[in-house]
């Protein structure tokens, strides 16, 4: 069988390291590699413990240290015994896709421009050729161009828009989130090799890139005390923000087609997480793959990705209430017992079902 996966992020490259380890030909196509993105790029403990060779990636930072300030400017300090890291993207998404061509995956470094029914199979034009394999991937993220193919158009209110860059020379050895009174979004720091990354989500459609930027800006000055001219490599980023009922209906595979990640709208609609999501769902898709069950993914994505993403999805809306915010931080401030359950979710140990919806 020959695969085509379009996207080489961390759920295309681990894709294409577990099937060519499994013996099929597999083919990935992504004209933006290397690149970096705006997200932090941090890796919860569900992460790490889910694929502890992630810990084999030299270029990391390990923090056990999370600074959360509320819509009313109260501060929690949290605490991890376990380091959760944070990588470059650039760094990640490239070790990852070594490690699949290492397997005996083949990279086009090329843009997929068109994808047609052939037959039983696809056809995957970019500007130079064209390509013919058997089963469609599509691991090409939140604008992911196989996704209409597979399952239902993505609407406005199913992305969140954020908005990031790096400052040089600044240094911390803790992650800082702040979050907004009068947007379902948070500001973040979070120290990286090198640099921090630094960036601000919300609802697409609740602001426009330039007012987030201009948010980003004042963020930086009251919180981080540095100058936005500091501030470099500014990017933008759509995130899938599954919050919906239609969100979880089953349409991640068709046919001989299937979406993994980003692309398949698995991410967590509080935090914006999605590393874990992309890694996981490669892995179970794989299975299926490997199996010769490729019907069965929806079953294993229902099974072990679906029931974490609904019970954040379930306390999106009150999470995000400045009241709802404000008093947990009062609560976990006065509470060990507390403070203890909020760490745990901050840092992926639990899951959003140990928090209560209003």
């Amino acid at each position: 069988m020959r695969v085509g996966i379009v996207g080489a992020g961390p759920a295309g490259s681990f894709l294409a390291e577990r099937l060519s380890a499994g013996g099929l030909e597999v083919m990935i196509f992504d004209h933006t590699m290397p690149r970096e993105k705006p997200c932090g790029g941090g890796l919860s403990l569900r992460a790490t413990r889910a694929f502890p060779f992630l810990s084999e990636v030299a270029e990391k930072v390990a923090i056990t240290r999370m600074r959360v300030m509320s819509p009313g400017d109260k501060e929690v300090v949290l605490h991890s015994s376990d380091p959760m890291y944070i990588f470059s993207r650039n760094t990640l998404d490239s070790w990852l896709l070594r490690r699949a061509l290492e397997r005996g995956a083949s990279f086009m470094n090329e843009r997929v421009v068109e994808v047609d029914r052939a037959g039983d199979g696809w056809t995957l034009r970019t500007p130079t050729r064209v390509y013919g394999v058997d089963l469609l991937v599509g691991a090409d993220g939140a604008r992911s161009m196989v996704r209409p193919l597979v399952g239902r158009k993505l609407g406005r209110s199913d992305y969140r828009l954020a908005v990031g860059g790096y400052v040089q020379g600044l240094e911390s050895d803790e992650v800082f989130l702040k979050f907004m009174r009068d947007l379902h979004g948070y500001f973040w720091v979070m120290p990286r090799v090198g640099h921090v990354a630094v960036g601000l989500g919300a609802e697409l459609g609740s602001a426009r890139a330039r007012c987030l930027f201009s948010r980003l800006d004042e963020c930086l000055r009251r919180y981080v005390n540095c100058e936005p001219a500091r501030c470099v490599r500014r990017f933008v980023a759509l995130i899938p923000c599954p919050r919906s009922v239609e969100a979880f209906l089953p349409h991640r595979v068709w046919g001989n087609a299937a979406l993994v990640g980003d692309a398949a709208m698995l991410v967590d609609p509080i935090s914006g997480e999605g590393i874990f999501y992309a890694l996981k769902s490669a892995s179970l898709l794989a299975t299926a793959l490997l199996d010769g069950a490729l019907g069965e993914y929806d079953s294993l994505l229902e099974v072990e990705l679906s029931p974490a993403i609904r019970a954040a999805a379930l306390r999106y809306s009150s999470f995000f209430d400045p009241r709802y915010l404000n008093l947990l931080t009062t609560l976990a401030r006065r509470s060990s017992i507390v403070r203890d359950v909020v760490g745990a979710i901050a840092f992926g140990r639990r899951g959003y079902e140990f928090l209560p919806a209003l």
